[in-house]
């Protein structure tokens, strides 16, 4: 940490301080509302332990400016918290909870920078508790950088419940977020995917939209906002692919196409952007063949993907000035579940 990023926590939890009762109050009703299963780690009665979480921040934060006085409190506390049940992925969700209640305390005072701050130490501290806790040396320097980069960040990934979606929300969920993802028919699949992040300690919540229907890209949008109260991170996913050759191919297939490759991704962001303050991130998964096209029947595809790549080229320039990026990445074939075959065909791009 920063002397700087030093100096927000302290200040900011001076703040939040003020109020110290009715702030731990609230992080304990948002981390037994993200993660129910911890409230039994808990007393019943939780007057003292709000007390008791007031004031090991207290100390915690008073000495940030010299860890190595911190660093044996928090090994025994990492320790002890064992025997409470404490496991390893419970520290994002705890941090997530924590975030989330500095948030909700200082108001127009939470800005980015305030938000970066608080995430490096708890980052920083959370890995080192991990560490001590679970069996592996190593202890954090003033520079160390924060194992879950994403906590308190809130994300929707469009078409998420299988293949490059799927992983997505894994890491984001991994590094910390709070994730919402859409799908379109795959329920199976995003009960499962929901399941497996929460069972890794992490929050996701599963939300069905056919991104073809602008209707239901705005409603999964409202939905993750109305959830989770905001979003930090849109990351466009949801596309498809149906091949033909130009003599036939169908209108309906075309305006499909077109419908969820760019309708999609425009809705989304315009839905997104109220909600979404400086630091905010825009990403849109596109396509090599944007620029080059592999094989015979891509043609419309092709052409979605570059409408992407522009389309993201000119909303890099609208929303720069408001501190929120705008990127596409273009992944060549990519084996998954739903394109294994094309997957094994990279050398099918021309170079």
């Amino acid at each position: 940490m920063t002397p700087k990023q030093v100096a927000l926590v302290q200040d900011s939890f001076a703040e939040v301080a003020l109020t110290s009762e009715a702030a731990a109050a609230l992080f304990y009703d948002r981390l037994f509302d993200i993660a129910p299963r911890m409230k039994a780690m808990f007393p019943d009665d939780m007057i003292e332990q709000r007390r008791k979480l007031m004031a090991m921040l207290a100390g915690v934060v008073k000495g940030l400016g010299n860890l190595e006085q911190v660093l044996p409190a928090a090994s025994a506390l990492a320790k002890r918290h064992v025997s409470y049940g404490a496991k390893a992925e419970h520290y994002p969700v705890v941090g997530a909870a924590l975030l989330w209640t500095l948030e909700k305390g200082l108001g127009e005072g939470w800005t980015p920078e305030v938000a970066d701050a608080w995430g490096a130490a708890y980052g920083t501290l959370s890995g080192y508790m991990i560490s001590e806790a679970y069996g592996h040396s190593q202890a954090p320097s003033k520079d160390s950088r924060m194992p879950n980069t994403l906590i308190g960040k809130i994300a929707l990934v469009t078409g998420g419940s299988r293949g490059i979606g799927a992983a997505v929300v894994r890491r984001l969920a991994s590094d910390g977020a709070t994730v919402a993802f859409s799908y379109a028919v795959s329920e199976d699949h995003a009960k499962s995917l929901v399941a497996e992040v929460a069972k890794g300690g992490g929050t996701a919540l599963a939300i069905q939209a056919d991104s073809a229907d602008a209707a239901a890209v705005k409603g999964a949008v409202a939905q993750a906002v109305d959830r989770f109260g905001r979003l930090d991170i849109l990351v466009n996913n949801a596309g498809i692919l149906i091949g033909g050759i130009v003599d036939d191919y169908p209108l309906a297939d075309f305006d499909r196409m077109i419908a969820v490759n760019v309708r999609a991704v425009f809705i989304a962001i315009q839905a997104v952007v109220p909600h979404m303050g400086q630091g905010g991130r825009i990403i849109t998964t596109g396509s090599v063949t944007a620029d080059r096209s592999g094989f015979p029947g891509t043609s419309v595809y092709s052409m979605t993907k570059g409408a992407v790549a522009a389309m993201t080229r000119g909303l890099a320039r609208d929303l720069g000035p408001r501190g929120i990026t705008v990127n596409a990445i273009q992944p060549g074939p990519t084996e998954t579940d739903m394109n294994s075959r094309r997957g094994r065909e990279p050398d099918r791009l021309p170079r």
